[in-house]
């Protein structure tokens, strides 16, 4: 007669048995996949010392390993597994392993990479550490995406790497890089991303680029970066992510001519003028897609109505802008005259924050589609709010209604589409009668609606 431990014994054997058998699916799966859902299990970045040393250790992949030997083989066998190096030296010194451990578990992931190219991210935060990045620099030819911060300490451990970046496609750096050119003959790089002074930004290849990111640090730190847009002919698209100040355009910007098609401001700008300046550099001929809004913990930018126009004007937005976000300090009135002079928009998206509200029955009423002419902004598909609800609902509800009508009325073809994102507090009864009337013309099926909190 068997006791309860050997029943207990006997049921684990069996239930262990039952998942080792070849036709459950985790052994059906054939190792690409299983190489995919683990790739999935990669840690975020180090928050601390811990969270470092399970990274550098790639901890997430010795655990999925132990699971059974046929997931142990996939993942031992598969060199793209151990190619994401991620790298903060800041962690190290209170680390429990020694800096020798922790650069030998470096070069064993770079070891079980093999050939495959490497996804890197270093933070290098003294000179002691650069034996990290000379360890990198050895599989350099490998390298296809990196992010380096903290780095102009070793910047000498690179002194061998320029004509050897032939998988390199994307770039992103902190810290002073001026001067350096290693990166301009990296044949296939075509995204970069720089966070600091646009005066430190290094020798690139800016003819093959066709994404642009900047973000600035320190007061000086925007002066006259939209210049940066001007060495890149070929671009798609261009981020700012700027702090200006009265002291930015000290010196004059210089103006700016560019064909990219979609361009994102991300402004701290306490004063309508600062933004003003921003546009009277700026000519961008081809734009299809302009987003605005603030930067960071600020408050978003002061609308200037006046440079805005002159800026759409000299670049001929009225006929190819069809993408809008906006989250600005700008009043009612001031944003229907800026859509009077951007009639080939498609799709408009507005975020007021706490401080300027935007979103009014006087704004609703401008956008109504009737009988009495050509609507604004007649080619609207998707109309996208996030407010605090200072309008009403039955107004709201007209002009959804009024543009899924106009749009029958053409016999266009695809439904009309409405994001409603509310912020607290909200008046929830009208929240409920804007669902009940929307909701109805979504069974019709002329309309998208889509309503929930936002942020």
């Amino acid at each position: 007669m068997l006791s309860s431990g050997s029943v207990a014994s006997v049921s684990e054997s069996s239930h262990t048995a039952h998942f080792r058998t070849p036709f459950t699916p985790a052994h059906g799966l054939p190792n690409e996949i299983l190489a995919f859902i683990f790739d999935l299990c990669s840690p975020e970045e180090s928050r601390t010392s811990e969270e470092e040393v399970d990274n550098v250790s790639q901890k997430h992949l010795c655990e999925l390993g132990k699971v059974c030997s046929t997931w142990y083989g996939c993942i031992m066998g598969t060199p793209s597994l151990w190619c994401r190096i991620h790298i903060n030296t800041a962690f190290w010194a209170s680390a429990s392993p020694s800096t020798i451990t922790l650069l030998s578990l470096v070069e064993f992931a770079l070891e079980k990479g093999g050939t495959h190219p490497l996804d890197v991210r270093l933070t290098i935060s003294s000179a002691e550490f650069r034996p990290a990045a000379d360890m990198l620099v050895e599989h350099v030819s490998r390298w296809r995406q990196v992010h380096f911060a903290g780095i102009s300490v070793v910047n000498q451990s690179f002194a061998g790497v320029q004509g050897k970046l032939d998988q390199l496609i994307s770039l992103r750096l902190q810290s002073n890089w001026r001067s350096v050119d290693i990166f301009k003959h990296a044949a296939r790089l075509s995204k970069v991303e720089f966070y600091g002074r646009a005066d430190n930004v290094p020798d690139l290849p800016w003819a093959q680029l066709r994404a642009f990111k900047f973000r600035s640090r320190g007061i000086r730190g925007a002066n006259d970066c939209l210049a940066l847009l001007s060495q890149a002919a070929n671009l798609d698209s261009a981020s700012f992510a700027l702090r200006l100040y009265p002291r930015s355009f000290a010196v004059a910007w210089k103006p700016t001519s560019s064909n990219i098609t979609l361009i994102e401001l991300a402004l701290a700008a306490s004063k309508a003028e600062l933004v003003g300046n921003l546009f009277d550099c700026l000519t961008l001929p081809a734009l299809k897609a302009l987003n605005l809004t603030g930067n960071d913990v600020f408050e978003p930018p002061v609308w200037a109505p006046q440079q805005f126009a002159a800026f759409a004007a000299r670049s001929l937005l009225h006929d190819h802008l069809t993408d809008l976000s906006l989250c600005a300090r700008i009043t009612d009135l001031e944003l229907l005259r800026c859509l009077e002079i951007l009639p080939s928009l498609t799709s408009l998206r507005i975020s007021e924050s706490n401080s300027q509200t935007t979103i009014t029955d006087t704004l609703l009423i401008g956008l109504l589609c009737n009988s009495d002419g050509a609507p604004l902004i007649p080619r609207l598909v998707c109309l996208e709010f996030t407010t605090v609800l200072a309008f009403t609902a039955p107004v709201y509800n007209e002009v959804i209604t009024s543009r899924v009508a106009e749009r029958r009325s053409r016999n266009e073809s695809g439904r009309f589409t409405a994001i409603l994102r509310w912020r607290e507090p909200a008046n929830h009864e009208d929240i409920f009668t804007m669902l009940v009337r929307l909701t109805a013309l979504k069974v019709e099926g002329g309309l998208l609606f889509y309503l929930y909190p936002g942020n």
